[in-house]
């Protein structure tokens, strides 16, 4: 069965039983290095709550306003979302924005094996480093 087989609802409810749950087990790491929860509401189909950082099997938790994050996406948005209109934008948000792009990027396949996974990720702030002056640095031709 393709996803053209499902209803709306369908797809969305597949999205969150399988696909996402795939896309976490897929890129464990980068979904460790972000914190957050991320509620989203879908008119329609349901509503789950994403546990960033949370181990894979506790990822999908159920919905909660109490989020850094609540999304509101109507169905037919959301799908639109799922077949890669990137400029969808939920009929609601309150909270961090960056959570969503963080979801987008998770369910970007990695481009260079586990270097793309860690380039997809955010780099923690501890891990970040200054940037250094390097006037002192000369050019050979």
């Amino acid at each position: 069965m393709t996803s053209g087989d499902l209803s709306a609802p369908a797809r969305v409810e597949r999205f969150f039983s399988a696909l996402l749950p795939e896309a976490v087990r897929r890129q464990r790491d980068a979904f460790r290095l972000t914190r957050g929860s991320l509620s989203i509401f879908v008119e329609g189909a349901g509503a789950w709550c994403i546990r960033f950082g949370a181990r894979p099997e506790d990822a999908i938790a159920e919905a909660s306003f109490d989020a850094d994050g609540v999304a509101v996406f109507t169905v037919d948005a959301f799908v639109a979302l799922l077949d890669g209109d990137a400029s969808v934008r939920p009929a609601t948000f309150l909270g961090d924005e960056g959570l969503l792009t963080q979801l987008g990027a998770l369910m970007q396949p990695p481009k260079r094996g586990a270097l793309g996974v860690r380039s997809a990720a955010p780099i923690p702030k501890t891990q970040r480093t200054k940037r250094r002056n390097l006037d002192h640095v000369t050019h050979l031709p």
